[in-house]
C-alpha cells in the first residue's frame, strides 16, 4: 500500500484498533530501545503476561535504571506484578522484585501502599503495551490534534503496510512519507507489533518496539512471585 494521507477519523479508528490490542489474555515479549538522553541508549528485551487488565506481571531484562535505588549498578532483572497472586490466587497491590546477576537471587518489595500517581508511575508506567498505546496516542495529539485539537507540532499523518513474515502490519507514520519522524504498526488484533517514535512526543519510556514474541497462552506460574515480599 502506497503511503495515503490519514484523515482524522482513520487516526481515530487507527487509535481505537491499539486500545482493543490491549485487552484479553496473553504473552508478550518486545525487543525495545530505551533513552536516556544526551544520546545514551539501551536495548532491553521486555516480557508481559496479562490475564486482565487488572492482573499482570513484566520484567525488564537488563533493568531499565541505570542504577539501582541504592546507587549502584542497576540489577539484572527488574520484574513488577500488578495483583500478584498468593497461593495461587489473585492478590491485592503491586510487587517489585530484583535480580542482581543471572545467578542471584530474587528479592521482592511490597505491596506498595501510599505510593502516590508519581511512584506509581514508575512501577507501572513501563507496562508494555499499555506505554507503547499511551506513546502513539500522546504522539498523535501532538502531530494532528486528533482526538484533541490542537496540535502542538503540525505533522502530517500517512497510512501505510508492512509485510512481516505471516502478517501484514497496518501502520500510522508521520512526517514525510520518504523520511518519516515516527511510525507505529499493528497487527490484525490491534497488539503493537512496531513503535518507533521520538521521546519527546511521546513521553513514553521506549524509543524503539518489535513484538518477537506474541501467544494466547499465560506460561505456568507467571504470577507467582519468585521470592517472598517485604513490606514497602
Amino acid at each position: 500500500m502506497h503511503p495515503a494521507p490519514a484523515s482524522p477519523a482513520q487516526i481515530r479508528a487507527f487509535l481505537a484498533d491499539a486500545e482493543r490490542g490491549l485487552g484479553g489474555t496473553f504473552s508478550l515479549t518486545y525487543d525495545v530501545t530505551v533513552g536516556y538522553g544526551r544520546g545514551v541508549a539501551r536495548r532491553i528485551v521486555v516480557t508481559a503476561t496479562q490475564r486482565s487488565a487488572a492482573l499482570f506481571t513484566y520484567r525488564t531484562t537488563p533493568s531499565i535504571a541505570l542504577t539501582g535505588p541504592d546507587g549502584a549498578q542497576a540489577s539484572y532483572s527488574y520484574e513488577v506484578y500488578a495483583k500478584p497472586t498468593v497461593n495461587g490466587k489473585p492478590g491485592d497491590g503491586i510487587v517489585s522484585c530484583r535480580r542482581r546477576t543471572p545467578r542471584s537471587h530474587w528479592a521482592c518489595q511490597g505491596p506498595y501502599t501510599g505510593i502516590g500517581m508519581g511512584g506509581t508511575q514508575q512501577l507501572l508506567g513501563p507496562y508494555p503495551p499499555r506505554a507503547l498505546v499511551l506513546g502513539l496516542e500522546n504522539a498523535a495529539v501532538t502531530y494532528t490534534g486528533v482526538p484533541a485539537p490542537p496540535a502542538i507540532r503540525r505533522e502530517r499523518a500517512f497510512r501505510t503496510t508492512q509485510r512481516v513474515p505471516g502478517a501484514e502490519l497496518q501502520c500510522l507514520d508521520f512526517g514525510s512519507t520518504t523520511h518519516p519522524i515516527g511510525s507505529v504498526c499493528l497487527r490484525r488484533d490491534g497488539v503493537i507489533a512496531i513503535f518507533a517514535l521520538p521521546q519527546s512526543v511521546t513521553f513514553a519510556p521506549y524509543l524503539t518496539a518489535k513484538l518477537v514474541a506474541h501467544s494466547s497462552r499465560i506460561p505456568a506460574g507467571a504470577f507467582d512471585l519468585p521470592a517472598r515480599p517485604k513490606g514497602d
